[in-house]
């Protein structure tokens, strides 16, 4: 059933003014399908919009501090980008002026059988499709489909689902995954061989004890050992096309934190985020070769690395507190190939590379959430913004009109 959100309150802070938005009905979840900040005024305006959720704890910012010129419109869902919000969700709209900016936000109760799992937040979905991990302790995943097989605009999946990670799939392109970094939100995906999938994908990211990944057609799926065998190494089992993987066992669990993957040997390798994240980044090789090493990722004190010694990535993941995974280029196998022992300290594990050679430290232990980065083959700038951790909600999808 669509129902249009409405302003709950309006209230001024200092130079700010602030309307925060509830679906008009009661609801379990919604989808936003089309969400709009035009600006009336002659004079610019700076808007921020937010996902508060139930709790008031944590939250997801879709704009921050971005300005809207003169008599333009900025759009941030609609087409191929959504949001979903979950129940209790509400969306925080603070602009520099109350009376010139104009918000319309429509949506469309979510489909009662997709399932949100406690703890979770908004997100953003393309028109692809989603998927969502079960209820509570459930480990099944539920999935509602959407006409177009494009996605390209598919950005975060519920940042803040702590125990329940997600994905989409519309049965016929696969199953697609999130990745975001300090500047780019973006997704890829994995091919199938049929459109013969559906729900019950099996342990899909259980956080608790399991860690787990499904595919239907003929690919390898890797994953390391079981949570109380504190193992590291990579299991792999071969799916005929078409088949559903849905009893995909025991995946890799190192200590408290997990490192698990999805390779094929010759598309790519899927790997997970750590305990309290629900990232997970696909990278593609261009070989069988190129991806034949991966195993024995590193575990070091609260955290997980892995690295791949051909020519091609390293992996890594954040913190304990972070939710995001890092992938460096190298230019040659040389060149990483002594990479998968990294130290990993306090809340943060980022990385730098310029492609060729490349020196990675970890900033001081408790004190320093800072990455140090030292180029040895002089080929890129300065960088020293990996080990980011924060979220700023991805971006707008469109602007149009303006002086």
């Amino acid at each position: 059933m669509a129902n249009v959100f409405k302003s709950k309150n309006s209230t001024g802070i200092g130079t700010s003014y602030v309307n925060v938005y509830e679906a008009s009905d009661p609801l379990t979840s919604a989808i936003i399908f089309s969400f709009s900040l035009t600006n009336n005024l002659n004079d610019i305006v700076t808007a921020s919009v937010r996902i508060v959720d139930s709790t008031n704890i944590t939250s997801a910012y879709i704009i921050n501090e971005s300005q809207i010129v003169p008599h333009s419109t900025l759009v941030l869902a609609g087409d191929e980008q959504k949001i979903i919000l979950k129940q209790g969700d509400k969306v925080e709209v603070r602009c520099s002026d109350s009376g010139g900016l104009d918000v319309f936000i429509s949506s469309i109760d979510a489909d009662p059988s997709v399932a949100y799992g406690t703890g979770g937040g908004g997100g953003w979905y393309g028109d692809l499709g989603f998927l969502t991990g079960g209820q509570s302790y459930n480990s099944y995943v539920d999935k509602f489909s959407f006409s177009s097989q494009s996605a390209s605009h598919l950005t975060i999946l519920n940042p803040f689902y702590y125990n329940y990670p997600s994905g989409v799939s519309n049965g016929v392109i696969g199953l697609l995954l999130t990745y975001a970094s300090n500047n780019s939100s973006y997704t890829t995906s994995l091919t199938y061989a049929d459109d013969n999938i559906q729900y019950n994908y099996s342990n899909i990211y259980y956080h608790v004890h399991y860690a787990g990944s499904a595919t239907n057609g003929s690919l390898y799926v890797m994953a390391g050992g079981y949570y109380s065998g504190y193992k590291n190494y990579l299991q792999s089992g071969d799916y005929e096309s078409g088949t559903i993987a849905i009893l995909f066992g025991y995946l890799d669990r190192t200590n408290r934190y997990l490192s698990s993957g999805v390779n094929n040997s010759i598309y790519g390798l899927f790997c997970g985020g750590n305990y309290n994240n629900n990232y997970i980044r696909y990278i593609e090789f261009a070989t069988m070769s190129n991806s034949n090493l991966w195993g024995y990722l590193a575990y070091s004190c609260n955290n997980i690395a892995g690295a791949s010694n051909n020519d091609m990535s390293i992996i890594n993941t954040g913190g304990s507190n972070t939710y995001n995974l890092y992938y460096i280029d190298f230019a040659s196998q040389a060149n990483s190939q002594s990479f998968g022992s990294r130290i990993t300290y306090d809340y943060t594990d980022g990385a730098c590379s310029d492609g060729t050679t490349a020196l990675f430290v970890q900033g001081e232990f408790q004190n320093s959430c800072k990455i140090d980065f030292a180029n040895l083959g002089g080929t890129v700038e300065w960088a020293n913004t990996w080990g980011w951790r924060g979220f700023d909600g991805g971006r707008p999808t469109a602007m149009t009109g303006g002086n």
